[in-house]
């Protein structure tokens, strides 16, 4: 879980950076992150799950979403 959207983004980046064969820039973080970014107001406070993250969304979903956001 993140505490804010652009800790979330950065975990979005870091994945797709760690492949090196890409960089971040040669996608569309925002379309990705709307796929894959969900908020939840929970009773211990506001969370921001990354659902690839192992939270609702598989890995093959998570590069799904990066394949069809690429620039």
């Amino acid at each position: 879980m993140f505490s804010t959207r652009d800790e979330a983004v950065q975990s979005i980046i870091t994945a797709i950076e760690a492949t090196g064969e890409a960089t971040a820039a040669e996608y569309n973080l925002d379309a990705i992150a709307e796929d894959l970014i969900t908020f939840h107001d929970g009773a211990e406070g506001d969370t921001i799950n990354l659902n690839a993250q192992g939270f609702t969304v598989d890995e093959d979903a998570f590069w799904q979403s990066v394949e069809n956001h690429a620039l």
